[in-house]
């Protein structure tokens, strides 16, 4: 199964460690391959003209810049920093009732381990991908950064026809 078919499956799960770590593969899936894409654009036949040796320089930039991203992908905490605790495993069908609740107001969802992760959970509710949050676009969600957490707010707006 490749890295983008496990992402694909964990968008229906609500298993936050295989998510994440289906993320993570495809992300550094994607990334290898941006690195292949690059070299592939050094010149062949390199005339040593500025031009030509500005140009495989820009490759070369390319090549390290896509490659800090694909090395920060995992970052390991440094020795005694303390990353913020996520929230444990999210009930899909109790956040919808809750939010149902009270139509129209912002509530905390959850607090994820990183920015990705919550854009993520901000996106699979908005678009309905857990039967709790249909039909699509009844809610609205978004990611926050504040204090230090990253953290998904949500609230019900109605259904299209409640409008």
């Amino acid at each position: 199964m490749s890295a983008r078919d496990e992402l694909r499956d964990c968008f229906l799960s609500d298993s936050r460690d295989r998510f994440e770590a289906a993320a993570d593969a495809f992300r550094a899936e994607v990334l290898a391959e941006a690195i292949e894409a690059a070299r592939s654009e050094y010149l062949e036949d390199n005339t040593g003209t500025p031009e030509d040796e500005a140009y495989n320089q820009g490759v070369t930039d390319a090549v390290a810049a896509i490659g800090a991203l694909l090395a920060s992908s995992s970052p390991s905490p440094a020795a005694g920093d303390k990353q913020p605790e996520a929230d444990g495993p999210l009930d899909h069908t109790a956040v919808a009732a809750s939010l149902r609740a009270k139509a129209g107001t912002w509530q905390r969802v959850k607090v994820v381990a990183s920015q990705n992760t919550g854009r993520v959970l901000a996106g699979h509710i908005r678009r309905a991908l857990s039967v709790g949050y249909m039909p699509a676009g009844s809610f609205d969600a978004e990611y926050r950064h504040e204090a230090g957490q990253h953290t998904v707010y949500a609230r019900y707006v109605g259904e299209a026809g409640e409008r």
